[in-house]
């Protein structure tokens, strides 16, 4: 068996999920992940705007390779405002939305 055809499963696995998130977090996505619409948050920029493909690929890339080595859990849970170091990379911010008001 040939140890190189072990590894192509997993690469394309890291590229489709790390492709989704961005795909999501982006404007394309308005932010936002199928999960993240259910519990009304969305990912933006710091100053408020929606986020890019770039600050959402390097998002997902720096929370893929933190959280392997188990640093974004711990930057999150360290850090006073708990902002990971993900979004700190990435420009961003996590945000809870308004809750929507019924109609009367």
């Amino acid at each position: 068996m040939r140890p190189d055809i072990i590894w192509w499963p997993l690469i394309l696995c890291s590229a489709a999920s790390n492709l989704y998130f961005t795909i999501f977090w982006s404007r394309l996505g308005r932010g936002q992940t199928p999960g993240m619409r259910i519990r009304r948050i969305r990912v933006v920029r710091e100053d408020g705007r929606d986020v890019g493909l770039g600050r959402a690929l390097v998002r997902s890339l720096a929370l893929y390779v933190g959280s392997g080595f188990g640093i974004v859990p711990l930057s999150v849970l360290l850090d006073r405002d708990g902002i990971g170091l993900h979004d700190r990379l990435a420009g961003t911010r996590v945000i809870k939305l308004a809750k929507r008001r019924d109609p009367d």
